[in-house]
C-alpha cells in the first residue's frame, strides 16, 4: 500500500487592513484574498502603491478595503 507523503496545503493567515499595512510599511506586499495574484499593494518611498495589470498606482483606499478582514501578506 503506497502512501500519500505530499505536503499539506499551506494555511492562510487572514489579517485586519491596519495588520496589513504594518507588514506593507516593512517591505512585504498584501493584497485581498479576493485579487488576482498579480494584483498587490505595497510602500514605494512615501506612498501606499498598487500593482495592477502590470503597472503601478498610487493607491486610493476605498472603505471595502479599509474595512475587509481578507489582507495576505507575501
Amino acid at each position: 500500500m503506497e502512501i500519500n507523503t505530499s505536503p499539506l496545503p499551506e494555511e492562510k493567515t487572514l489579517m485586519d487592513f491596519p495588520d496589513a499595512i504594518r507588514e506593507a510599511t516593512i517591505g512585504k506586499r498584501i493584497q485581498r484574498e479576493e485579487w488576482h495574484d498579480s494584483e498587490y499593494g505595497y510602500f514605494r518611498k512615501d506612498f501606499l502603491m498598487i500593482h495592477k495589470n502590470s503597472e503601478d498606482f498610487i493607491w486610493q483606499i476605498s472603505l471595502g478595503d479599509a474595512l475587509a478582514e481578507d489582507w495576505l501578506v507575501f
